[in-house]
C-alpha cells in the first residue's frame, strides 16, 4: 500500500469514526467533553446516553464505549479498516480483557453483534447489555483493552487517562440523566 493511499484510509477512518451509519455512533457535534487530548466524551441521543470515543489512527481501529440508557446497559465497540472479511449475518463470540500493567482486571464474554460502516469500510463489533457495574470500574483503573476472538487478540489498545474518562463519561451521564428528568435526585 502507497504512503498515500495509506494517509488517505486512515484520514477516512478517522473521519468515519463519529459518522458511521450505526446506533453505537453518533452526530459528531454533541461533543461533552475533551480527556487529556485524547478521548472524546459524547452525547448519543438515540441511545439516551454518554459514550467515550478514540481514533487509533496508526491502528486503524475505532473504540467506543459507552451506556445506553434504552436497555439501562453498557457497550464496547471496536472497529478495524482491515477487518473486510467480517460480516453482518454473523455473531462472534469475543471476549474482552482489561489490564493494569501485568494484571488482569476484568475479562468478559459476549456475543458481538456487528455493523458495517457505508463510507469508509469500517466494520465494527458491538458489544451489548453490559451490565456489571465492576467492569466501568476496572476500565478506569486499566491501561489497556484487549479484545479476544478465537483465542487470539485481534486489537490491544492503550487506555491512556481512563480514569479522567470514565469520571467525565459518568458526570456526562449524571447531566443527560438530569436534563431528561430534572425532577429526578441530583447526584453530587
Amino acid at each position: 500500500m502507497s504512503s498515500k493511499t495509506k494517509f488517505t484510509s486512515l484520514v477516512a477512518g478517522s473521519m468515519a469514526l463519529f459518522s458511521i451509519a450505526h446506533p453505537a455512533f453518533a452526530d459528531p457535534d454533541l461533543v461533552y467533553d475533551k480527556v487529556d487530548g485524547f478521548w472524546e466524551v459524547r452525547v448519543d441521543q438515540n441511545l439516551k446516553g454518554c459514550y467515550l470515543a478514540h481514533w487509533y489512527a496508526m491502528e486503524g481501529t475505532a473504540l467506543r464505549i459507552g451506556t445506553n440508557m434504552n436497555t439501562h446497559s453498557g457497550y464496547f465497540t471496536v472497529g478495524n479498516t482491515d477487518w473486510k472479511s467480517l460480516k453482518t449475518d454473523q455473531t462472534y463470540k469475543i471476549s474482552v480483557e482489561l489490564s493494569a500493567g501485568n494484571d488482569a482486571l476484568s475479562t468478559f464474554y459476549n456475543d458481538a453483534s456487528v455493523s458495517v460502516e457505508d463510507h469508509g469500510n469500517l466494520k465494527v463489533l458491538t458489544l451489548t447489555g453490559v451490565k456489571d457495574p465492576k467492569i466501568i470500574q476496572d476500565f478506569a483503573r486499566s491501561n489497556s483493552i484487549k479484545f479476544i476472538y478465537d483465542r487470539e487478540v485481534i486489537s490491544e489498545l492503550n487506555l491512556p487517562s481512563a480514569d479522567a474518562a470514565v469520571t467525565s463519561l459518568l458526570e456526562c451521564q449524571n447531566k443527560e440523566n438530569q436534563r431528561r428528568d430534572p425532577f429526578a435526585e441530583k447526584k453530587a
